[in-house]
């Protein structure tokens, strides 16, 4: 599947399976966007864990491409969209009152 937007996947699917499902919709990793989203909101709030918390979600980011499940442009896609995500959650809280 070319232009899929993450790799092939031949050692653990079957060649059938690959051409009828595909692999993903979007190509981003919606995993390296939920993490780092949730770490950015978590950061407002519990600035002492900063390190920690984006340590984990690149740390996620990262495993995305060990392990062949997407490409380095799909992960940082993700982050992006995860940045702009939170960021967009925290203006909104803001904006309602909540922070």
């Amino acid at each position: 599947m070319a232009g899929s937007g993450t790799p092939q996947r031949s050692f653990f699917y079957s060649s059938a399976a690959r051409n009828a499902l595909p692999l993903s919709v979007l190509p981003l990793s919606r995993p390296s966007s939920a993490s780092l989203s949730f770490a950015l909101v978590l950061t407002y709030f519990y600035p002492s864990l900063e390190i920690a918390l984006v340590f984990l979600a690149l740390s996620i980011a990262l495993s995305r491409i060990v392990l062949g499940m997407h490409f380095l442009s799909d992960v940082l896609a993700g982050i992006v969209l995860g940045v702009a995500l939170g960021c967009c959650a925290l203006t909104t809280y803001a904006s309602l009152g909540f922070l």
